[in-house]
């Protein structure tokens, strides 16, 4: 498999104050991604996204932001809102005595323009605070095997007289497992300006397992609890499964050609301007993958990104 994509674009998003979050049973790495409205006051949930860098670096499903209904489009109705993550970093069972979380605002988002995969990175971090990580994979699953989506549909939030915030509604979880891979894409097309005008023209496989709005954005994993990929279609609110129909996801790779504004990550300011290729960041340690890296190869020339996974 072979790629060759532009330099990433990275977006800056201003950055507002951080709000105390009440909740006891959020998961630590894997959150909801919200748009904070103040006129009025509102907490507007448009997906899902999972940490991968202990920083704060955290992936979604780029129509999260993008699309018809996403972040974007609410921000454009309400002038004065924000996209930020809900985090709390404790779980049920867990003995903490206080609970640190909140409504964490993003810093940055980075997506490949031309690329046509469902895929963006978000960073939203505070100071002095390490996040729990999930593990990538390189690899492509195969035809058969099981996976399991997370992400949280029909998820509700509320703020109270106090300020504080208040959610119902766990993380929700999906098994199936993979019916087809779509190593080249699926529906590989573009129109005469060159833009992927096709459904998920990245990387991507089908998958029996049911995805509700709202889960956008969340982990596929597969059976060594690997991330494999990344939810991007599934089921309309009142669909079923009956009729056979199947979920989407966007494979991995593309997630290693991603370049990281490695300054305004490691420090929260902009500094120098440096870029980093998430591939860059596994080897350095800053972000988790299996075994299956060692397969990977992603290389830079004449500003073209080339990834390789030689099995």
């Amino acid at each position: 498999m072979g790629t060759e994509l532009p330099d990433g674009e990275t977006i800056r998003i201003g950055i507002p104050e951080f709000r105390e979050l009440e909740l006891s049973t959020f998961n630590s790495t894997i959150v909801p991604v919200v748009v904070i409205t103040r006129e009025p006051e509102r907490i507007v949930p448009v997906g899902t996204a999972f940490c991968i860098g202990s920083r704060g670096l955290w992936v979604t499903a780029r129509h999260v932001l993008e699309g018809r209904g996403g972040a974007f489009d609410l921000q454009k109705r309400y002038g004065d809102s924000y996209i930020a993550i809900l985090w709390v970093g404790s779980g049920v069972g867990q003995d903490v005595p206080e609970l640190p979380g909140g409504v964490i605002p993003v810093r940055f988002m980075v997506r490949h323009p031309a690329s046509g995969s469902d895929l963006a990175l978000l960073g939203a971090s505070r100071p002095n605070l390490e996040f729990p990580t999930i593990q990538l994979s390189a690899r492509l699953p195969i035809e058969t095997v099981p996976v399991l989506g997370l992400g949280y549909p029909n998820f509700i939030v509320r703020v109270d007289d106090k300020n504080v915030i208040h959610a119902d509604n766990n993380i929700h979880a999906s098994s199936g497992e993979v019916l087809r891979l779509y190593p080249n894409g699926r529906d590989a097309f573009v129109d005469l300006d060159g833009n992927f005008t096709g459904k998920l023209p990245a990387p991507c496989f089908e998958t029996s397992a049911r995805f509700d709005a709202g889960m956008s954005g969340g982990p596929v994993l597969d059976p060594n609890d690997s991330i494999c990929g990344v939810i991007a279609t599934g089921f309309q609110q009142g669909e079923t499964d009956e009729s056979g129909a199947t979920s989407f996801v966007s494979a991995m790779p593309y997630i290693f050609m991603m370049k990281v504004p490695y300054d305004v990550y490691m420090t929260g300011e902009a500094l120098g301007g440096r870029k980093m290729l998430v591939y860059e960041m596994v080897q350095r340690g800053l972000v988790s993958c299996d075994e299956s890296f060692g397969y990977l190869k992603v290389t830079e020339a004449d500003g073209k990104i080339h990834v390789d996974y030689d099995v």
